[in-house]
């Protein structure tokens, strides 16, 4: 698992610092942690080659996606970014699992919204969320360490992006 960990800290901090830049990036790297997600909650226990395995298809095709039909993907893209980020949220903060998949659907549909009406900073804000997730999802430290990881992380990631979108002129229109 020490690889699974090595892996997940670099594509965390991708989406954290570059997930704005990186549309195909974003989409990818959702699409990796939410198979990795459904492996384990289809399947139970697997193998780690079977479960890098779903999470390698589902991280293929979510960036394929972006390259493909560009405005499904922003929209697939927020509702997949927003109920990943909603459920893991809910289980980081101690919801119940059920409630937590209850608040990925809503998450699912106001990402999904965001991402139609403002994409770029929907994007800046939900690469940065996500982001913040996984580092702090790590079982590395206490609850309370977690939280606060996650809180640091998510400030730093969202000025960072904003500050590199904003340099580079924060209204263009490009997609992804």
């Amino acid at each position: 698992m020490t690889t699974y960990y090595f892996l997940t800290w670099i594509m965390a901090l991708c989406l954290l610092f570059f997930g704005r830049k990186l549309f195909w990036l974003f989409l990818g790297i959702v699409g990796f942690a939410l198979g990795v997600d459904f492996s384990l909650a289809v399947f139970g226990q697997i193998t780690n080659i079977a479960l890098l395995g779903w999470a390698l298809l589902f991280g293929v095709l979510g960036a394929a996606l972006t390259m493909v039909l560009q405005r499904f993907a922003i929209v697939l893209g927020g509702f997949i970014g927003g109920g990943y980020l909603a459920f893991h949220l809910a289980v980081l903060f101690g919801f119940q699992e059920t409630a937590s998949w209850a608040l990925f659907v809503v998450g699912a549909i106001l990402g999904a919204v965001l991402f139609s009406f403002a994409f770029d900073w929907a994007l800046i804000v939900l690469s940065a969320l996500i982001g913040a997730i996984m580092i702090a999802q790590l079982p590395v430290v206490s609850q309370g360490v977690r939280n606060a990881i996650f809180i640091l992380c998510a400030i730093l990631g969202f000025i960072i992006q904003a500050k590199i979108f904003m340099d580079f002129g924060g209204n263009d229109t490009k997609k992804a």
